[in-house]
């Protein structure tokens, strides 16, 4: 298989993984990739494997959530050749708890050109990886949750949304809105809408 080690500027917390827009070389579809870490790097130590293997299960991204650990040495390794990776994130999960969101939805589309002629064919022009709308409806929260969901809104850029499937999905929160809505002292409802880049 191929490898690649990372090496970080200090000892890093880290729960968890997750690598966005992966894309083998030659249109060669990464089914796989380990994940390694140690605490000292000298080529030959032993490496610990973090969490199950990471697969794209989500078609075009790719993430494994494991038990907190420190360490800075990180290997990836891969055994279907050559492949790119346009982010990767390592580091802790922040846990937004299931419990407090029966009612969310993700739904599926696919990113594709349709056109239908007159005597009823149908072209398709499919033009990347499926995308996927989810919608997470938050009830009665404290006033801690919603500053945690509200501050999505403030993100510069893409982040990692790992689902209860612990599926990796690369989102953003279209036009940086997040819906609050407050019933009580302290309890609040906050629906988030996220956007799966594809």
């Amino acid at each position: 298989g191929l490898k690649f080690d990372i090496g970080l500027d200090a000892v890093t917390t880290a729960n968890a993984v997750a690598a966005a827009a992966v894309l083998g070389i030659g249109n060669v579809g990464v089914t796989q990739v380990k994940v390694y870490s140690q605490a000292s790097y000298d080529g030959i130590g032993a490496w610990t494997q973090r969490g199950s293997t990471m697969t794209t299960s989500s078609l075009r991204d790719m993430g494994i959530s494991f038990a907190t650990i420190n360490d800075d040495f990180w290997r990836f390794e891969t055994f279907t050749g050559g492949y790119v990776i346009g982010t990767l994130w390592l580091g802790p999960v922040t846990d937004l708890g299931i419990l407090y969101s029966p009612s969310s939805q993700s739904s599926p589309n696919r990113n594709r050109i349709e056109q239908r002629y007159a005597d009823g064919s149908m072209v398709i022009n499919d033009l990347g990886p499926p995308g996927r709308d989810i919608r997470l409806l938050f009830a009665n929260v404290r006033q801690t949750m919603a500053d945690t969901l509200e501050a999505l809104a403030n993100q510069p850029g893409s982040f990692v949304y790992l689902d209860p499937r612990d599926v990796a999905h690369e989102v953003i929160c279209p036009n940086g809105a997040v819906s609050v809505v407050q019933n009580f002292i302290d309890n609040y409802t906050v629906e988030v809408n996220l956007a799966k880049l594809s």
